[in-house]
């Protein structure tokens, strides 16, 4: 399905925020919560955007011609806190079911976040807060180079010359998510030149004199064509799967972009969100 009609879903304005227009260039400096280190974050705006519930079709849309999906997934049960532990059980579940979503060839999980706004005032290890500004993971030069990398890891160079994606698995590990939800704009409503390449250091709690790991991502310049979307009320055995590279250049979706957002109409009751979200490089059977 590749129907994403606004006029047929209910709707919350929320806040987003965005890369200010003169903005050419951004670079961030991701220090861990735990540190009680301030992260380095470019200039940003704040737009007023209206934001569609989806989750009336959201089973039903084809992540190849609107840039996600929902899936339905029990997946096992995991402590967030031990990260061997989540590579070990949670890495391989996840694998099947990006691969069961795509029909790829082949998929690697190489890496996770857990997101928690209590748990990142916290200083709790290893958790930091929602991204609360548009953005996508992967640009058209670290997309292909973070793909090269993880299959010479892997040993498996022979699968360099397919297609290739790195594909997100989000969902919550409590719910219903009230309070931050995951928002995803509809790929196809972006222009290329409103994706804006960011420089990015991540640091580890366990080494701050230089980044563990430097990458580029993208953040974005507003504009009101953007179609933004969420599924209300998501749940554990929900899980959002959205492309954030594609090294297909006849895809219209290969850069999803993606952010959390605060819903205004929180009630006097609500578990705060705690999320995982993983990511995988995954191989097509079709050449590159």
């Amino acid at each position: 399905m590749t129907e994403l009609d606004p006029r047929r879903m209910t709707s919350v304005t929320a806040a987003m925020g965005y890369l200010p227009a003169s903005e050419t260039a951004a670079r961030y400096t991701i220090m861990p919560p735990s540190t009680g280190r301030e992260s380095g974050v470019p200039p940003r705006i704040v737009e007023d955007i209206p934001i569609y519930d989806c989750r009336a079709v959201a089973r039903r849309l084809d992540i190849e011609a609107v840039g996600f999906t929902l899936r339905d997934q029990a997946l096992p049960e995991i402590d967030y806190r031990d990260p061997a532990a989540v590579k070990a059980v949670y890495y391989p579940a996840i694998a099947a079911l990006i691969k069961q979503t795509v029909g790829a060839l082949d998929v690697f999980v190489f890496d996770h976040n857990i997101r928690s706004v209590e748990g990142a005032a916290s200083g709790e290890r290893g958790v930091r807060a929602p991204v609360a500004d548009a953005h996508d993971d992967y640009t058209e030069i670290s997309g292909p180079k973070r793909v090269r990398d993880i299959l010479t890891e892997q040993g498996r160079t022979d699968l360099l010359g397919h297609r290739a994606a790195l594909i997100n698995a989000w969902r919550p590990l409590r719910g219903p998510v009230k309070d931050w939800p995951l928002a995803v704009c509809d790929p196809r409503t972006v222009a290329p030149s409103e994706f804006i390449p960011a420089a990015i250091d991540h640091y580890a709690e366990s080494d701050l004199t230089k980044p563990s790991h430097s990458g580029e991502i993208y953040s974005m310049h507003y504009n009101p064509r953007h179609r933004w979307f969420y599924v209300a009320d998501q749940q554990p055995g929900e899980v959002l799967v959205f492309t954030c590279y594609d090294s297909s250049t006849a895809s219209r979706t290969r850069f999803a972009p993606h952010s959390g957002f605060l819903h205004p109409d929180l009630p006097a009751q609500y578990l705060p969100r705690i999320s995982i979200e993983a990511r995988a490089a995954v191989i097509y059977h079709e050449p590159a």
